[in-house]
């Protein structure tokens, strides 16, 4: 299994790639404020581009709604058949306490140049990180069902696996779209902005902070941030004290989005630009299966439903008191970086 430290540097390379994770049953964290987001500096035209190319690209990968749907449909069939054989034995397990969050993947990341700027996307790994962490030990420290139930059941139970989990969240044909997609756009962006080579030159020859000085390409600069992150423990949830740590780290987040923002801003509204001829020719060279993928994910959020899914409450689990925001189930920030 890995641990925290694996399973963040992991994530890390997600954060500088096309998926941003989203937290498991909205966990809140203790951020603060930060500046006005530079998409206010952002031309009209350009903004609602960038709205309009997330709501085509949501449409036939599920968006975020389709994804939480899709992990409770997952979760039920890996976990419903062992949930009702402790149930059988005597033992109170239900079968939502498995679901652990979901991803949402950023339709524009591809490009560098499109990233949304000042977007929080490394301290949410840390949260994320401090999450499953946290929720780990406490099942651990949980543990109301003997080991000889629990293994008698998990033989007598057939997991969806791997190729079940891909055809609900992730299908095949959704599969081979997004790479298309993802191709198109870089192609589209690079013409006006420069590929990714070229963004990556100017983030580690801009004015980084001192925590991540001196690294000579982007794995290096990984690894500092890493190394720059609080541990889990030190990652405030709900509304724990926040840590002289974490605070500091808040502050060289900050810097290092404003070092990605300089050398995307010049750019960032003609590559916005692009989107909308790309959007036209890629709707009608895959119109049947975008039609296909959009029935995907009807069903499968006409299936969650009937399992209690609602958009309103995506996450059917309970955390502990203080971890949710009771208002939106959702992190305070994550409504910015997953729904334009």
């Amino acid at each position: 299994m890995k641990g925290p430290r694996a399973c963040r540097r992991s994530a890390l390379a997600l954060a500088l790639g096309a998926v941003v994770l989203v937290g498991s049953c909205g966990t809140q964290t203790a951020t603060r404020q930060g500046p006005p987001s530079p998409l206010d500096a952002v031309d009209s035209e350009a903004q609602a581009i960038r709205k309009d190319a997330y709501a085509f690209y949501d449409s036939w990968t599920g968006g975020r709604s389709g994804q939480t749907a899709a992990e409770v449909l997952i979760v039920h069939d890996t976990n419903g058949p062992l949930s009702e054989c402790l149930n059988r034995a005597g033992h109170d397990v239900t079968w939502e306490r498995g679901i652990s969050g979901t991803t949402f993947m950023d339709g524009l990341n591809a490009s560098r140049w499109l990233r949304d700027p000042l977007s929080r996307r490394y301290t949410w790994i840390a949260v994320m990180d401090a999450f499953s962490a946290r929720v780990e030990d406490r099942q651990m420290h949980d543990k109301r069902v003997p080991d000889d139930v629990v293994d008698s059941c998990l033989r007598s139970s057939r997991p969806i696996g791997d190729e079940g989990v891909l055809k609900t969240s992730l299908p095949p044909v959704q599969q081979r779209l997004m790479a298309d997609w993802d191709a198109r756009i870089t192609e589209a962006v690079a013409s006006v902005a420069g590929d990714r080579e070229d963004y990556e030159t100017c983030v580690l020859d801009g004015n980084l902070p001192e925590a991540f000085a001196g690294p000579e390409n982007t794995e290096e600069l990984l690894d500092a941030i890493d190394a720059a992150m609080p541990p889990v423990e030190g990652v405030p949830l709900g509304d724990e004290e926040p840590s002289q740590d974490w605070q500091k780290w808040l502050d060289v987040e900050e810097q290092l989005l404003e070092v990605e923002w300089t050398c995307a801003e010049p750019v960032y509204s003609d590559a916005m630009r692009q989107l909308p001829g790309v959007i036209d020719d890629f709707a009608a060279d895959h119109e049947d299966e975008i039609a296909e993928l959009v029935a995907h994910w009807q069903r499968v959020k006409s299936d969650a439903r009937a399992l209690g899914w609602t958009e309103d409450r995506p996450f059917l689990c309970s955390t502990p008191e203080g971890w949710v925001n009771p208002e939106t189930e959702y992190p305070p920030a994550l409504d910015e970086l997953a729904a334009p």
